[in-house]
This record gives C-alpha cells, sequence and structure tokens, in this order.
C-alpha cells in the first residue's frame, strides 16, 4: 500500500474502557485504546474512538452533545447520546466519542 492508499482510511475503534479519557482506564484495553489511535493517527488516517459513557464520563470529560441515536433493546424503544470529546493533547487525525 502507498501513502496515498492509507491516507484516504477512516478507523473506528469500540471499547468498553479508553485511558484517553479522564476516568476512563480500568486494565489493560485502556492503555491500549489510548496508545493505539496515536500510532495509527502518525500514519496519517483518521481514527474516531468510541467508548460508553457510563453515565459520567462526558461529565468528567469536555464533551460536546451531538446528537442521539435510536435503537431497540429487548424490545423496547431505547436512546443513546452521543458526545464528543475535546481535543486534549491527542493527535488531530482522532475523534474521540
Amino acid at each position: 500500500m502507498t501513502k496515498t492508499d492509507t491516507a484516504s482510511r477512516h478507523i473506528v475503534m469500540v471499547a468498553a474502557e479508553n485511558g484517553a479519557l479522564k476516568g476512563g482506564k480500568v486494565g489493560g484495553i485502556g492503555d491500549v485504546i489510548r496508545d493505539l489511535p496515536l500510532a495509527v493517527a502518525r500514519r496519517d488516517e483518521r481514527v474516531t474512538v468510541i467508548t460508553p459513557s457510563y453515565g459520567s464520563l462526558h461529565l468528567d470529560n469536555e464533551a460536546e452533545h451531538i446528537g442521539s441515536i435510536d435503537y431497540s433493546f429487548a424490545g423496547a424503544a431505547e436512546t443513546a447520546a452521543l458526545y464528543r470529546m475535546a481535543q486534549t493533547g491527542s493527535s488531530p487525525g482522532i475523534t474521540q466519542l
């Protein structure tokens, strides 16, 4: 693959924890989700990391409400709020949701 080929990719990572967020690290996967997006972004690729808020991560980190997603779970209609975390020292190629 050439540099031009990789520049157009957008990689989405979903994890239960995220060491890049205040209060978001519990175990080892939090370290991986903190460090791996940085390494990927250094290759000029866009990365979006999606981590559940668990009702508090969006409050503990500077976050902007950007929308909601309606879905069905166990036969009931549910709504999930979607927040974008502010860039805090991470690469400009990384978006934290």
